[in-house]
């Protein structure tokens, strides 16, 4: 039987993380548009916390990822 989980990214995530962005980006046929780095994911999803990022596990391998932030509209309050 499965076992799913979603856990906060954590540093020994961002090799991972970084492929399975690339994956997406070969995917989505944008891989020349991709600028992402490792550096950049970790000084954007740990060090300075702009956005949050989990994984999804099934039975302790990665199978997914979200990535998501916050917006703040001055207009909207």
């Amino acid at each position: 039987m499965s076992e799913f989980k979603i856990i906060d990214l954590r540093q020994e995530d961002l090799d991972i993380l970084q492929e399975m962005i690339i994956e997406f980006a070969k995917y989505e046929d944008m891989l020349d548009f991709l600028q992402c780095t490792k550096e950049k994911l970790e000084h954007s999803l740990l060090k300075n916390k702009f956005a949050r990022a989990f994984l999804l596990k099934e039975n302790e391998k990665t199978i997914g990822y979200m990535i998501y932030f916050y917006t703040f509209s001055s207009f909207w309050g």
